[in-house]
C-alpha cells in the first residue's frame, strides 16, 4: 500500500518501491457451543520517511524535533490479535491487542504504541428491538519508553504533544446504543470516560458524549 508523504496526512507518497506498507492476515474462524466465532493474526511494516525518537533526544535532550531526523526507508514494525465471539445470536465478545516497535514517529492514524480492549455487545431481541445493539467496552493505550521519554522531554508529535509528562497509560471506557429508526436510518448516543488521556497521569477524567448518525441506501 502506498503511505504518506508527511505523518497522517496528504498526499500519498508515489515512491512505492522505497516507502510502502506491507500488511498479512491470518484467519481462523471457530464455533463454540454452536456460535461463531474469529480469530484473526496480523503483522504489518511501514518504510516510509520517519523520524527515530532516540534519536530525537541525542541531537536535543532539551528540545527534540523528529521531523529533524526523518530518512526515508525508515522501517517501522507491529503486531494485532483481534477475537470475536458469539455466546448466544444475540450477544457477542470481542477483544483486540496491538504493538507496535515504538522506536520511529507514529506515521498513520493515532499515536498509540501498546493497546488492550475488550467488551460486549447485545442485540435488542430482549426488549423486542432486534436491529437495535447495545454495547459496552474498554481500552487501555501505551506507550513505549523511547515515545514516552520523547515526550516527556517536550517533544510533539502530530496529535500529542507534552513536556514534564507525567506518563501513565490512558484508559477508556465506552457505552452505545444504536437505534434502528428505519432499515435505511440508524441513531446512536455514545458516552466514553476517558482518564489519564494522552498518556499524562495530571489530565483528566473527562467524559465525552457523541451522536451518531448513519443512513445507508
Amino acid at each position: 500500500m502506498l503511505v504518506s508523504t508527511q505523518a497522517n496526512s496528504l498526499p500519498l507518497d508515489r515512491h512505492f518501491r522505497r516507502n510502502n506498507g506491507e500488511v498479512a492476515e491470518f484467519e481462523l474462524r471457530q464455533t463454540l457451543r454452536g456460535q461463531p466465532g474469529k480469530l484473526r493474526f496480523l503483522a504489518y511494516v511501514n518504510h516510509a520517511n520517519m523520524g527515530t525518537y532516540r534519536l530525537a533526544l541525542q541531537q536535543n535532550p532539551t528540545a527534540p524535533d523528529i521531523t529533524q531526523t526523518r530518512r526515508s526507508d525508515t522501517a517501522k514494525y507491529g503486531l494485532g490479535l483481534n477475537g470475536e465471539q458469539a455466546l448466544t445470536p444475540n450477544v457477542g465478545l470481542f477483544m483486540r491487542l496491538g504493538w507496535n516497535d515504538g522506536k520511529t514517529e507514529t506515521w498513520e492514524f493515532t499515536e498509540i504504541d501498546r493497546t488492550g480492549q475488550a467488551g460486549i455487545q447485545v442485540q435488542g431481541a430482549a426488549w423486542r428491538r432486534p436491529q437495535d445493539v447495545v454495547g459496552f467496552g474498554g481500552v487501555t493505550n501505551g506507550l513505549s519508553p523511547d515515545h514516552r521519554d520523547y515526550l516527556a522531554a517536550g517533544g510533539h508529535g502530530f496529535i500529542i504533544g507534552d513536556g514534564r509528562l507525567n506518563p501513565s497509560t490512558e484508559r477508556l471506557l465506552e457505552a452505545y446504543y444504536a437505534w434502528k429508526v428505519h432499515k435505511m436510518f440508524t441513531v446512536t448516543l455514545d458516552y466514553q470516560f476517558a482518564n489519564h488521556p494522552a498518556y499524562n497521569r495530571d489530565r483528566g477524567p473527562v467524559s465525552i458524549w457523541g451522536l451518531r448518525l448513519h443512513w445507508e441506501f
